[in-house]
């Protein structure tokens, strides 16, 4: 949601491991095309994450985009998916939904009745006022 509320896309997405040990380990990829879809996003985190984690316990887990840009004009690839402005789309109407009626009044239904909340581990600017400036 910030970084489009930045105008931005990313083109690196990274996963970064910290074990019981204290041991770290990163994994990153460099997408096709800049992306600012919370689903593509979502779909590489994941993909890395598989990739790198070795079945320990984890301290840490964190998840980077780098390598921003401006979304105003993005090159498409033949490699793109196909619904790709509906996907813009539907991250658009969440992003007004939730700045109209905050963060957790949309969420995946994965969280409906688990024990994390949708939002743990989250960096927004109401979770750490004074990083309010930074954000």
């Amino acid at each position: 949601m910030r970084l489009r509320t930045a105008h931005s896309c990313c083109r690196v997405v990274s996963v970064e491991i910290r074990n019981s040990d204290l041991e770290n380990y990163s994994h990153q990829r460099k997408l096709f095309s800049p992306t600012s879809i919370t689903n593509e996003i979502y779909k590489n985190v994941v993909e890395l994450f598989k990739e790198c984690w070795k079945g320990e316990k984890i301290r840490h887990l964190g998840v980077r985009i780098t390598d921003l840009c401006s979304d105003e004009f993005i090159q498409p690839s033949f490699f793109d998916a196909q619904d790709k402005d509906k996907k813009n789309a539907l991250d658009s109407a969440i992003d007004d939904i939730r700045y109209k009626y905050g963060n957790s009044s949309v969420m995946r239904g994965v969280f409906l009745d688990g024990e994390f909340s949708p939002m743990t581990g989250g960096a927004g600017a109401e979770d750490y006022p004074v990083m309010s400036s930074i954000l």
